[in-house]
């Protein structure tokens, strides 16, 4: 395999991966929670995630009942 230089476009997408592949293995989880699974920052979770809403990869779901939700939005995969 051919190592790519990690150009901004590359890592946009690696970060969309690896926020995907977070919800879907602790859906329904929040935007802290895919952060702290993940080892990457809020804010680029948050690109990650506008860009998965507006692919329809991901949605807003409701909290699990049986954890506190602190009031987050949570996420699951579509």
């Amino acid at each position: 395999m051919a190592i790519r230089p990690a150009t901004p476009p590359l890592l946009k997408h690696l970060n969309e991966q690896t926020v995907l592949e977070t919800i879907r293995a602790g859906a329904p989880i929040s935007r802290a929670e895919i952060s702290r699974r993940a080892g990457i920052s809020k804010p680029t979770v948050s690109v990650a995630l506008q860009s998965l809403l507006e692919h329809g990869l991901v949605r807003e779901t409701q909290p699990d009942p049986d954890r506190p939700s602190y009031g987050a939005v949570y996420f699951e995969p579509v």
